[in-house]
């Protein structure tokens, strides 16, 4: 036998010797004869080509700074606001409603929508959203009247 003049290099750790025929020996009796062109099993590997992936870009979402300032949201994912009425004349309103003014309060869901719009990265919950779009896709339906009451015969004469 000859020796052999496969040299291992950085290329060829990875390459494959080119397919030969059965004949030649070296497989089972079963694919003598048999050009391993031919048969499916043996098809030649592809070399793989670098996958390069090109990172897409979305542009950043701009937050309104005032409605930021404004609106706080809870451990819980309410949105809080301040009352109004607690900036100037505070002379003339006793203690407890500038005690009151002075509380936070949650904002209503109709409202909702528009300060996710001006603040898209607080984290509010989601399903309170939900639930004041799907209340204002809805239309209102109206309760079913109560029958009439009975009514008297009036026009029958009583003698």
């Amino acid at each position: 036998m000859a020796a052999s003049s496969f040299v291992c290099s950085p290329s060829s750790v990875f390459a494959r010797p080119p397919p030969t025929t059965a004949s030649a020996g070296g497989l089972c009796s079963a694919f003598r004869g048999l050009s391993l062109a031919r048969h499916h099993s043996f098809t030649p590997i592809k070399q793989q080509q670098s996958i390069s992936r090109v990172a897409t870009t979305v542009s950043k979402l701009k937050t309104h700074k005032a409605s930021a300032k404004r609106f706080k949201v809870t451990g819980g994912g309410i949105l809080m606001r301040r009352r109004a009425g607690k900036q100037h004349l505070l002379v003339k309103k006793n203690s407890k409603r500038r005690k009151r003014l002075s509380k936070l309060v949650p904002v209503k869901r109709s409202d909702y929508t528009g300060i996710v719009r001006a603040c898209p990265y607080m984290k509010v919950k989601r399903r309170n959203l939900l639930r004041s779009a799907r209340r204002a896709l809805t239309p209102a339906v109206a309760a079913p009247s109560p029958p009439p009451p009975p009514s008297s015969d009036q026009d029958t004469p009583s003698a």
